[in-house]
């Protein structure tokens, strides 16, 4: 089994943490798990680290159940895709790949057969004899995929390769290909939350080298457990309010200016009555119409929209100057026009309730 585990890893320099996880991060065996964060939240420093290219400092890092510990770069097992890698231009694709398996010792004809595979596997037969810049990008970053993999190590560690001009800014699908057939264990730090929510088995957010939230796609998306963890996933609606009360199942009322909104309360605190707290839901969450599901029902006033494709973004206005978004169907938007009270539906689970002091966007 080739789980990651980190326990309380950290990287320091001088009185500055860098990295500093938490207690336990762990990626199963076979599981891909993308790290989202910011530039400078330390994902290139955290991929160093796990690669043996930077020490740790604190905590202690295993693959497969050893400890890495004084182990060096090429016999930790792990593959790494770093930032703005190449592939050596004056070789062909099938030289590439090769390279790793020729330093490696093994035998000719044991080297050609895994050759054959990453190539298979890889889609890369036909241009296996092309140089990099008679190729497309595509090709060039599933060469240097197949390259990282061809010592069929425990681990893959690929740094962000969906930013503009990253090895695989367009065809993200073409990681999840390669790594099913190599079944392999993955890792990917990127600042793209967009392709975290498409790819990812789970997803965390990182921020200031510490691990905010981690948690399958739904979950992040729909159970941030800030308003930067919210932010960072899609767009969000904010509205502030009182706690009018709050069941054992942390089922909060909310006495807010668009009226009483219920939602499930986040964080392990408990608000008392009368203490303010911040709302937060999704565009899409707010279902247009009398007919629409939910506990939670409101009224805004239509300032403007926006076509996005069968999409329509329309800016809210409410009581006491409060503003919004909600995401409706194009056909639906036909009707609205601007200044009309429109009446929606909200589900309570669709619903987070933070502390106001909690979790604010920085």
């Amino acid at each position: 089994m080739n789980r990651l585990t980190l326990f309380n890893v950290s990287r320091r320099s001088g009185t500055q943490q860098w990295i500093d996880l938490g207690p336990l991060v762990e990626v199963e065996s076979g599981e891909l798990v993308v790290l989202v964060g910011k530039h400078g939240a330390g994902k290139t420093l955290l991929s160093r680290v796990i690669c043996g290219l930077e020490p740790c400092d604190g905590g202690r890092i295993e693959l497969g159940g050893r400890s890495l510990a004084g182990v060096p770069p090429h016999r930790r097992r792990v593959g790494l895709v770093m930032q703005n890698d190449a592939l050596w231009p004056h070789w062909s694709l099938r030289q590439n790949i090769a390279f790793p398996l020729r330093c490696s010792g093994q035998r000719r004809k044991a080297r050609n057969r895994r050759l054959d595979e990453l190539l298979a596997d890889a889609g890369l037969e036909d241009l296996a004899d092309l140089k990099p810049a008679k190729v497309s990008r595509e090709a060039c970053g599933l060469a240097l995929l197949a390259r990282a993999v061809a010592l069929e190590p425990d681990l893959l560690v690929i740094d962000e390769p969906f930013e503009a001009g990253g090895i695989l800014a367009d065809f993200s699908w073409q990681i999840q290909r390669l790594r099913e057939r190599e079944k392999l264990t993955t890792l990917i730090l990127t600042r793209s939350a967009s392709h975290a929510l498409a790819l990812a088995d789970r997803v965390g957010w990182l921020s200031s080298g510490r691990l905010l939230q981690i948690g399958t796609p739904h979950e992040i998306y729909s159970r941030p457990v800030s308003e930067e963890v919210a932010r960072a996933f899609g767009p969000l609606n904010r509205l502030e309010g009182e706690i009018e009360s709050l069941d054992a199942r942390r089922v909060a009322v909310v006495q807010t200016a668009l009226g009483r909104i219920t939602g499930r309360l986040l964080g392990s605190g408990t608000p008392s009555q009368g203490e303010p707290v911040r709302l937060l839901f999704r565009p899409e969450s707010l279902v247009h119409g009398a007919a629409g599901f939910g506990s939670n029902r409101l009224s805004a006033a239509a300032a403007g929209r926006v076509l996005d494709g069968p999409l329509c973004h329309i800016r809210l206005v409410g009581h006491d100057g409060w503003e919004g978004t909600a995401i409706v169907l194009a056909g639906q938007a036909a009707s609205i026009k601007e200044g009309l009270t429109l009446s929606f539906s909200l589900s309570a689970d669709s619903v987070s309730v933070l502390p106001a002091n909690l979790g604010q966007s920085r």
